[in-house]
């Protein structure tokens, strides 16, 4: 429970307190955008990991939720923009939104578990 409330802070951190605007530039474009976004969730979870498991158990989880962030984040990006979605009263964006942020907390579900 203790690493699963972690990585919870770990993602408010990494999505909105270090997360700046030129981070999502181009997130729909495969490989090109988004890497410094995915980037700053696996540096701040291997900082979080490191202090409940070996360090290259923590490196592997961290390379895991980068690249598990990065794709969910390209998934969305690229549904909104697909169906030119822009408004937050729109029941659509807000569900794209809530799937993923579910889907990110599931991420850290499955490692809490694993380790």
């Amino acid at each position: 429970m203790n690493i699963l409330i972690a990585l919870m802070i770990k993602h408010f951190f990494a999505d909105y307190l270090l997360n700046r605007s030129s981070m999502g530039i181009d997130k729909y474009k495969y490989i090109y955008g988004g890497k410094l976004h995915s980037f700053t969730h696996f540096t701040t979870c291997l900082i979080t990991l490191v202090f409940f498991v070996e360090p290259q158990v923590a490196v592997a989880w961290a390379l895991f939720d980068g690249l598990t962030h990065y794709h969910i984040d390209w998934t969305k990006t690229n549904i909104i923009r697909k169906y030119n979605l822009n408004n937050m009263k729109d029941w659509r964006l807000r569900t794209i939104i809530g799937v993923d942020q579910s889907l990110h907390f599931l991420t850290y579900v499955l490692i809490a578990v694993v380790i």
